[in-house]
């Protein structure tokens, strides 16, 4: 491994010069991107070694410190946990180059909600129809793009991202205010008596969801998702917690605008009352029932 940190020091020294040299003419931020460890690789020499790979960090803010941002190419499947490697000492979270599509969406979800990134560069972006889910997401994502600044100001902001394979990661959990928020991948199947399974069963081996949440005020909260359902919980424990208000929208000039009032089934997760509310759910959550993402509004109450 020395050898490689020979080669960082001296790509980094040498990359430091070249970007001092430009930011004369031109002074705007510069990054580099690193090609990352794949999993077949056993040591250095095995891929591009001595760029700014997680492991390389140090070396590198030392070599080059003109250079403002050390960015990772994701194409492996566990994109968080890569991701989180390169969110460290004031490194800022910027993606130049991932996937698009689905997975593509939810990456760019966790990042921008969960990371507080400032960018995700889908490759071959261009090749519509199929990726008509990720234009989607960053359309809306877009639309909101003021509300999102200023939630993570002031810390009122998180993501998830869930996936059925590689890695399996079928629900998550996060604790906004006095609510623990809980998702669940969407599934496919039915239930014994015909009717459609909600939660738990089968997943298709490509599904992914995720879900940006944004706690607007203390008991009311924004989502953006898609292929994910939600449920909440009361964060100490005490009581159940309903929907009193839940609505579709959409973001005109940065202004919300209300769409359908959702009740019902359409709110409805679980039917096995009893089950649900002695595991302290009240059985009703949002539906973020397709590829395509949404945004959701939700007024919760307890009881």
């Amino acid at each position: 491994y020395t050898d490689e940190m020979f080669m960082a020091w001296n790509y980094a020294h040498y990359m430091n010069a070249i970007a001092a040299a430009g930011k004369e003419v031109h002074p705007i931020p510069t990054f580099v991107n690193a090609w990352i460890v794949q999993p077949e690789d056993k040591h250095p020499g095995n891929y591009p070694s001595g760029g700014p790979q997680a492991q390389n960090h140090d070396i590198w803010r030392a070599a080059a410190p003109c250079i403002d941002i050390l960015s990772p190419d994701i194409y492996l499947d566990d994109f968080p946990s890569i991701l989180q490697m390169y969110s460290r000492c004031g490194n800022p979270v910027f993606v130049p180059e991932s996937r698009a599509g689905q997975g593509g969406a939810a990456n760019a979800a966790y990042l921008i909600g969960q990371m507080g990134g400032i960018g995700y560069s889908p490759f071959g972006i261009e090749a519509l129809p199929s990726n008509e889910t990720f234009r989607q997401f960053y359309k809306l994502a877009g639309s909101a793009a003021d509300l999102i600044l200023q939630a993570h100001a002031d810390g009122k902001i998180t993501a998830t991202w869930v996936k059925a394979l590689s890695p399996t990661r079928l629900k998550d959990e996060v604790v906004m205010g006095d609510y623990k928020i809980v998702y669940e991948l969407i599934s496919s199947g039915q239930r014994k008596g015909g009717a459609p399974q909600r939660l738990g069963g089968t997943y298709a081996p490509d599904a992914q969801g995720y879900a940006i949440a944004i706690q607007l005020e203390d008991d009311t909260f924004l989502f953006l998702g898609s292929n994910i359902r939600v449920q909440f919980l009361p964060a100490n424990g005490e009581g159940v917690i309903g929907l009193a208000k839940t609505t579709e929208g959409t973001f005109e000039n940065g202004e919300w605008v209300e769409g359908r009032w959702l009740n019902g089934d359409q709110i409805q997760l679980r039917y096995d009352l009893l089950p649900a509310a002695d595991e302290g759910f009240s059985g009703q959550g949002l539906d973020f029932d397709r590829a395509m993402p949404k945004f959701l509004k939700v007024e919760l109450y307890k009881y």
